[in-house]
């Protein structure tokens, strides 16, 4: 509840029309306060998606600092409070048991290494894989805890999905628009198409340098800050 409410006090940064009904769409008909930000890798946990959203603001607002980018403050906290709303409604809880090759291959992993397999009723597909991954590293079993699968309601994509959302609330400059369309950069399957016009993410982080820090703040965010 305490990073909610902080969610909440930075959010009133943004003075734009539809917030207030935009924020109350999120609390009560999407999951967006408890979701996790992935399946299994960065955030991949209860309010995972609410602490990403909450540290990729705090980045972006330091970078802004520290580089003297004068960006406007309504533009940084609207992509790094809202840039993934796209995966609200978008996950569950995968409990699917492992296959029996799975286990077999766990138990013979542990009794080389000597180590006591996870108990029958963790025995889920994702967990395991988790654990074997672990132990073909050489390293300890990691804590039990529930992984994730994809169940997309709204299959768009992921920063155009973002976009769509937002602007049905709230209006969006053309530079919001496109960092939020952008912000995953290399990880984006647009990015390898060349339209007519050329790459259109390197065009546009060209000339929108909101879309560079929103990029930037995302990756360190996921990578150098976010539980995995």
């Amino acid at each position: 509840m305490s990073a909610q409410l902080d969610f909440l006090e930075e959010a009133k940064v943004i003075k734009r029309e539809g917030l207030n009904k935009f924020l109350t769409y999120l609390k009560d008909d999407t999951d967006f306060f408890q979701a996790p930000a992935s399946t299994k890798f960065h955030g991949a946990h209860e309010a995972g998606l609410l602490l990403h959203s909450l540290t990729v603001y705090d980045i972006m607002k330091s970078i802004d600092e520290m580089l003297d980018l004068g960006l406007p403050k309504e533009s940084i906290a609207i992509c790094g409070l809202f840039h993934d709303v796209c995966k609200t409604n978008f996950y569950e809880i995968d409990d699917r048991a492992a296959s029996s090759a799975q286990v077999n291959f766990l138990l013979d992993l542990c009794s080389k290494a000597k180590m006591n397999p996870p108990p029958k009723e963790e025995r889920t597909a994702g967990y395991l894989s988790m654990a074997i991954d672990a132990l073909l590293k050489k390293e300890p079993i990691p804590e039990f805890k529930p992984t994730y699968k994809v169940n997309d309601q709204l299959p768009m994509g992921r920063g155009e999905k973002s976009v769509y959302i937002i602007n049905k609330f709230v209006p969006l400059t053309d530079n919001e628009a496109l960092a939020i369309r952008w912000h995953l950069g290399g990880f984006d399957p647009g990015i390898h198409f060349n339209y007519p016009s050329g790459i259109p993410q390197h065009q546009a982080m060209r000339s929108n340098k909101l879309q560079a820090l929103l990029i930037s703040a995302d990756i360190a965010g996921s990578y150098l800050i976010d539980k995995w």
